[in-house]
């Protein structure tokens, strides 16, 4: 009985201890966020750092609203976002549920390598677009990685 209370133990400390490891450095990471001209339109570079794929769950915004326009595409950064693209929502209406980001995609590293020119085509990133009905002043992305869920909140300056 001794034995089975130590080994329980010893597994709830590596559960937490792993839990929070993976909690200290949440794995997606934001670049670029491009608003419409109205407010109700966002595009945010998103990308992820870690070493396994991110499963995203649920975008939302504001106080918790569902987009009324949600999409997501990769984009390669030997190339700029065609503004007219981003917004163009016939295109493409992603379900975010779907939607699986791989490991290694780094906005920060891509705009690095645009600043010094040496961006190739290999160079990946995913671009979130939405669209509301109201002013968007808050993004809200939860998502699973390493079996472990995370919300990443992204707060957007008030014009």
């Amino acid at each position: 009985m001794k034995k089975i209370i130590v080994s329980l133990l010893l597994l709830i400390i590596i559960v937490v201890t792993y839990v929070v490891l993976i909690k200290q450095k949440p794995p997606i990471e934001t670049g670029r966020i491009v608003p419409s001209d109205n407010g109700k339109g966002i595009a945010i570079e998103i990308g992820n750092i870690g070493l396994r794929d991110i499963h995203l769950k649920k975008i939302s915004i504001n106080n918790e609203e569902v987009p009324k326009k949600t999409k997501i595409q990769a984009g390669s950064g030997f190339q700029e976002y065609d503004s007219s693209d981003v917004f163009d929502f016939e295109k493409n209406n992603t379900k975010v549920q779907s939607m699986v980001l791989k490991p290694n995609i780094s906005p920060k590293n891509l705009i690095k390598k645009q600043n010094q020119g040496t961006a190739s085509a290999k160079d990946k990133v995913y671009e979130l677009s939405m669209l509301h009905n109201k002013k968007i002043n808050r993004i809200t992305i939860k998502y699973r990685y390493l079996g472990v869920t995370f919300e990443q909140v992204i707060r957007l300056a008030m014009h």
